[in-house]
């Protein structure tokens, strides 16, 4: 049996950074934008990705995913548009 979580996979990190509390220690986490967001637009989708990347923080062992798969009606303009954003991301 283990006594240290490597990994925890979330449906989602809410703006004000609640929920990313694997954040402050020297857990991975993956599963992080609620596919939700993806039914808005572009722009939308762009910022609250954005949020989520600031969060991390660049911080090792964070892989940037959906909560939950991409619901069938995203439109994937938005999807792109994600993707994008997170390719192209800095830290600042």
């Amino acid at each position: 049996m283990a006594d240290k979580v490597d990994l925890v996979i979330r449906d989602g990190i809410i703006a004000d950074g609640s929920g990313g509390e694997p954040f402050l220690g020297d857990v991975a986490i993956q599963g992080n934008l609620n596919p939700e967001i993806l039914l808005t637009d572009p722009e939308t989708v762009s910022k609250e990705t954005e949020k989520i990347l600031r969060l991390a923080n660049g911080r090792p062992g964070h892989i940037f995913n959906l909560g939950h798969g991409i619901l069938p009606q995203t439109p994937m303009e938005n999807v792109h548009a994600m993707i994008e954003t997170v390719k192209n991301w800095k830290n600042p």
